[in-house]
């Protein structure tokens, strides 16, 4: 049973995913399994400020995960939230 909570959240998800730098930020992530900022800068050629940017909007809503190793921040995709997102769709694909 589809809440609307889970909705809300799966709309937030979807509708933050809206910018081309966000998903590009998510391929990364899906394929070096886990990043930091100055390689996702290298890998994006962007500045550090913008993808910092993007990796809060990404942090708040959930849909990747932070894990400090001293002075660095590495990033990696949250799979049990794409998995939430992707139940949800589905169920509303078959409402």
């Amino acid at each position: 049973m589809l809440s609307y909570e889970d909705v809300k959240n799966t709309f937030e998800v979807l509708n933050s995913l809206d910018q081309p730098n966000r998903l590009r930020v998510i391929e990364l992530l899906h394929k070096h399994t886990e990043l930091t900022v100055t390689e996702l800068c290298a890998h994006m050629a962007l500045d550090q400020g913008l993808v910092s940017h993007h990796l809060r909007i990404l942090t708040k809503i959930q849909v990747i995960e932070q894990r400090k190793n001293g002075k660095y921040t590495h990033y990696s995709l949250n799979y049990m939230r794409w998995v939430l997102v992707k139940s949800v769709v589905n169920d509303l694909a078959h409402l």
